[in-house]
């Protein structure tokens, strides 16, 4: 009997996965995604199967979700969705480099995902250090550098961080529809949509943040991509070059 309900439940959890991949909109990823979060901070986890085999069921991707690399922050739990629903990219500060860019093109091309979120946190390491201004070597000095904060921050500590992880976020949102040309076509087309958020570490929350207030630039100004590190800013990749280069400079 037992053995008869879990595969009755099964059947219904993929019967609702192929009905989904049908209708996916923005407006409904979106709403699926605020109803997790909800679940996720009342701690009531929706029942789903779990386990190897759920995963050679092909549930649809509801939403590409472009996250900081701090373990606190899973997706999946903080939305409670199943896993192969959320298509995660992950990188200290949510930043939209040339790898990040190109990996949510292929979440919009290629698995059809008609949601993007760019989700900050409070008390992030990477947009700290940008506050903090002060150098920080190897690799991730570049990184750090690419944290926008946005201008006219509060002086108070907190605030002042609070206030640099969300214009952070709203920011690599922005970047992800101005630096593709492909993402940004089918934003216009309403066919997918880029949002900002920001989860809180003490509640669980996630807060939606609205877009920047500035318009979109015109298509003409689309598909800019972030300036690569001069050998002399990324001490960490070759060192013997970087050496060579010091000495002709």
């Amino acid at each position: 009997m037992r053995s008869l309900i879990t595969a009755a439940t099964i059947l219904v959890f993929v019967s609702l996965g192929a009905a989904y991949a049908q209708d996916a909109t923005p407006t409904e990823s979106l709403r699926r995604l605020r109803e997790g979060n909800a679940r996720f901070v009342a701690d009531r986890p929706a029942a789903r199967p779990t386990g190897a085999d759920r995963l050679k069921q092909g549930r649809p991707v509801i939403a590409a979700v472009v996250n900081c690399s701090d373990a606190r922050v899973v997706p999946e739990l903080v939305f409670d969705v199943s896993l192969g629903e959320l298509y995660v990219v992950r990188i200290e500060g949510n930043i939209a480099d040339p790898a990040v860019v190109g990996s949510v093109e292929y979440a919009v091309e290629s698995l059809r995902v008609p949601l993007v979120v760019v989700l900050g946190h409070d008390s992030c390491g990477a947009v700290s250090a940008a506050v903090d201004g002060k150098p920080v070597p190897g690799d991730r000095g570049w990184l750090i550098k690419q944290v926008k904060l946005g201008d006219k921050l509060p002086t108070e500590k907190e605030a002042r961080l609070a206030a640099a992880v969300r214009h952070n976020a709203q920011a690599a949102a922005k970047d992800l529809e101005l630096r593709s040309k492909m993402i940004y076509e089918e934003v216009t087309q309403k066919k997918v949509r880029v949002v900002a958020a920001v989860y809180s570490l003490k509640t669980g929350q996630v807060e939606w943040l609205g877009k920047d207030s500035k318009e979109l630039s015109a298509p003409s100004k689309v598909g800019q991509p972030l300036p690569a590190p001069s050998l002399a800013e990324r001490p960490a990749l070759f060192p013997r070059l970087r050496a060579l280069f010091q000495r002709w400079r």
